[in-house]
């Protein structure tokens, strides 16, 4: 059995992408949109949780992982391994914001 399917997991992934609040940690994207006329929640976009480290594999807490769009999972996927650290996050969701206009105004 996988990390991803254990009960555990799953529980942690309802409880980040369910929140109504829940947007992509790099551009911003949001997970739900809320109808005017009803109130009711929408699901936008699929989030997906990446590791921001193994080390507590099998026993993930919220600081263990960030929420990313498709689009943006895909960068840090093709992105090195070795360069993925804290503050390389934080470095490139600047970068992200300074120079694609469409995510602007989103957080």
């Amino acid at each position: 059995m996988t990390v991803y399917e254990t009960k555990k997991w799953e529980e942690l992934k309802k409880k980040i992408t369910n929140d109504p609040e829940c947007k992509c940690y790099l551009c911003g994207k949001r997970r739900w949109r809320r109808l005017k006329r009803t109130g009711e929640l929408r699901r936008e976009i699929r989030i997906h949780l990446h590791h921001i480290t193994y080390q507590n594999a099998g026993n993930e807490t919220i600081e263990d992982v960030i929420p990313l769009c498709p689009s943006c999972h895909q960068i840090f996927h093709s992105i090195d391994r070795r360069v993925e650290t804290e503050g390389f996050i934080k470095e490139l969701k600047e970068v992200i914001h300074r120079y694609l206009p469409s995510v602007r105004g989103r957080e």
